[in-house]
């Protein structure tokens, strides 16, 4: 099958950071878009983790904030991942919902909101 650029763009991201949720699929996408066909067809072939040897080649052709920058989604990627599959996004919305809101925001209008704020 022959891809457009912007298709083998979105492929290599895809790839990189296979089952990543779509906000970390497009921010990888947003530092694949302009490559050239050729280093988009070299990153559609990797496979993360990389190995030593991978990350060298990717590192002496793309820069080493290129990789670091990649290697920072992917674990972000995988953590995410991982969260899902133990459903801890669920208990954490489960536990939210035990709060009463209604307390906590009770007398904040938009007029004072900004000066509730306490920081310190």
């Amino acid at each position: 099958m022959k891809y457009d650029r912007k298709q083998l763009a979105r492929l290599a991201a895809e790839k990189l950071l296979t089952g990543a949720p779509e906000n970390c699929i497009s921010s990888q996408l947003r530092d694949l878009i302009n490559l050239e066909f050729d280093d988009l067809s070299f990153l559609a072939k990797l496979r993360m983790p990389m190995d030593a040897a991978n990350r060298a080649k990717v590192a002496d052709r793309f820069g080493d904030k290129f990789v670091a920058r990649l290697e920072k989604r992917y674990v972000i990627a995988q953590s995410i991942i991982e969260a899902e599959k133990e459903n801890l996004f669920d208990q954490i919305e489960d536990r939210a919902n035990m709060y009463d809101l209604g307390e906590l925001v009770k007398g904040i209008t938009p007029e004072n909101r900004h000066s509730l704020n306490d920081w310190d």
